[in-house]
């Protein structure tokens, strides 16, 4: 224990000083050139005349990712003929699970899929530093930027865990994927352990977290997303408010669980100059009880209202909610509509870095 103590303070003092060490960099500059190339083709979806949404689909958290990868991507082709041009993995563990999970193997489906020309997106519903919780746990002894001072058992325990996501990432770097990385997702509500609080110290968390990946540990496929959840209620704070900064940010968008969202955020999340996506998508109440929903209305509310929107991920999950596109009516009307991407039509690597 006392060397695993050790290590993590260590790791804490390079996250510290790795923002004097490693400056924020343009993203051409940190970025590999299959990463560019996949922001490049982002950036542009929203100005071609078709095949300008890419579709996409939640395949898991790190225990069942290959089991959902046939349960939600495979039966959604089986039923349409057509995959989606992005799958999406989540490196989560939660609550009980004592065991580090092996992420190599949450990783299986992601490089098949980069593999066949797809693209991959990864969420990380982080353990609770604290406590060692779930990340639903918000119990805490200190500040979110707390976190990063060497020497406290959160300290330890949140390098430790970190340690663990950098190496799944490594793996994905090695296999040459090009990761949409969304950590600390729904940051404007207050039902995970780093939502809701004080932005500077949030922010302050993002930075850390970037610094180490990018810098320490020289991760140069990741393309960070920020995904604050709609603001549909009052305890939800606005949606930019936890922004990290440009230089820390290349992706935005909006988690988002409605048959018809009214988004009053988003010529605000346009202005912040990134491409902008719904980072989880889904039905709400009863029409995702009775999985009844219309996939193919979420294009044609894209088309009239949110025309710059440029991907979209169906969320997954087991129980009556489940809100995948194979649970739901008409995806395969969504996934052959002239607007939407899927995977035989990717074009990631047609863009200039």
């Amino acid at each position: 224990m006392a060397l695993v103590r050790a290590f993590a303070a260590l790791g804490a003092l390079l996250l510290l000083a790795c923002a004097a060490t490693f400056p924020p960099k343009t993203a051409g500059e940190r970025l590999s050139p299959d990463a560019q190339a996949v922001l490049a083709y982002l950036k542009a979806l929203p100005d071609r005349q078709d095949k300008r949404v890419l579709s996409g689909q939640f395949a898991g958290h790190c225990q069942d990712a290959v089991w959902g990868f046939g349960h939600w991507v495979r039966r959604l082709h089986d039923a349409t003929g057509r995959w989606p041009a992005m799958i999406g993995v989540d490196y989560g563990w939660y609550q009980g699970k004592t065991d580090v999970p092996d992420l190599h193997k949450a990783n299986e489906p992601l490089k098949g899929y980069w593999g066949r020309g797809g693209l991959v997106t990864v969420s990380w519903h982080a353990p609770n530093p604290w406590t060692g919780g779930d990340a639903w746990d918000r119990s805490r002894t200190g500040s979110l930027r707390g976190i990063l001072t060497p020497g406290t058992d959160a300290n330890a325990r949140w390098m430790s865990d970190l340690n663990v996501v950098a190496r799944g990432l490594e793996d994905l770097q090695e296999a040459g994927v090009v990761v949409l990385w969304r950590p600390f997702h729904e940051m404007n509500g207050a039902w995970f352990w780093w939502g809701g609080g004080d932005p500077e110290d949030f922010k302050a968390l993002w930075h850390g977290m970037f610094d180490y990946l990018t810098g320490t540990q020289g991760l140069r496929n990741l393309l960070w997303v920020y995904a604050p959840a709609l603001q549909q209620y009052e305890h939800i704070r606005p949606e930019d408010e936890f922004y990290p900064g440009d230089a820390f940010v290349d992706v935005v968008g909006l988690d988002v669980y409605d048959d018809n969202p009214d988004i009053k955020c988003y010529e605000r999340m346009l202005a912040l100059g990134k491409p902008f996506g719904f980072t989880e998508y889904g039905p709400a109440g009863r029409s995702a009880l009775l999985r009844d929903y219309d996939c193919s209305s979420l294009i044609r509310l894209i088309r009239e209202r949110y025309p710059r929107v440029c991907f979209f991920l169906f969320w997954a999950g087991g129980g009556l909610r489940d809100p995948s596109m194979v649970s739901q009516q008409d995806a395969s009307r969504l996934l052959s509509d002239p607007w939407v991407t899927t995977l035989d039509e990717v074009e990631r690597r047609a863009a200039s870095p």
